[in-house]
């Protein structure tokens, strides 16, 4: 069962998390057949980023503590509603896409949270991607490299796995965030 944070109706965060980026990527175009507002993603270095920072309390709460080291990339999948109704009838249109597949998507989690409050930390946390990965560690600095993507979502996943290729390629470092949803994804490779 998943826990319920808040009951305000006006916007809800469904959280999935997965066994590495490429999954979460690959997984999203699915996600978006159940009519989401927006869906963002987040890579294992940013949220490792953020579990270090003083951010990570504020939206601990919603995320198990038992499986937080299995998690190696995260889409946040967005509703908003004017009713609980509208809302309620978002979440059960998710529940019937995630129900429908027996691919293995490699999720290896899941929460929920509900109402202007929670969504509000979790949103914090993502906003504050850019920072943290500017905050790093070390000499080298992540630069704005590729501000968006522009790949059409179901490429996104093949696109950016070979850009991954590349960066590893070269040793470095970096983090990647972004509208999934929209193909849209920020990579900030640290040089």
């Amino acid at each position: 069962s998943t826990p319920l944070y808040s009951s305000a109706a006006s916007d809800v965060y469904k959280r999935q998390n997965y066994d590495s980026f490429d999954s979460a990527l690959r997984d999203a175009p699915r996600l978006m057949k159940a009519g989401p507002t927006s869906i963002e993603t987040i890579d294992s270095h940013v949220l490792e980023l953020a579990m270090n920072d003083i951010v990570w309390q504020e939206v601990a709460e919603y995320f198990p503590a038992e499986n937080i080291e299995q998690i190696k990339g995260m889409n946040l999948v967005e509703y908003t509603a004017e009713t609980k109704e509208e809302l309620s009838a978002g979440l059960s249109q998710l529940i019937d896409v995630l129900k429908s597949t027996d691919a293995a998507t490699g999720c290896v989690g899941h929460g929920l949270a509900m109402g202007d409050d929670a969504v509000k930390k979790i949103w914090g946390m993502r906003k504050k991607a850019v920072g943290l990965l500017g905050n790093a560690k070390g000499e080298a600095r992540p630069i704005p490299f590729v501000e968006d993507t522009a790949v059409p979502p179901e490429n996104l996943a093949d696109f950016i796995a070979e850009f991954r290729a590349i960066l590893d390629s070269h040793n470095l470092s970096y983090g990647m965030f972004g509208h999934v949803d929209a193909g849209v994804l920020h990579v900030r490779p640290a040089i």
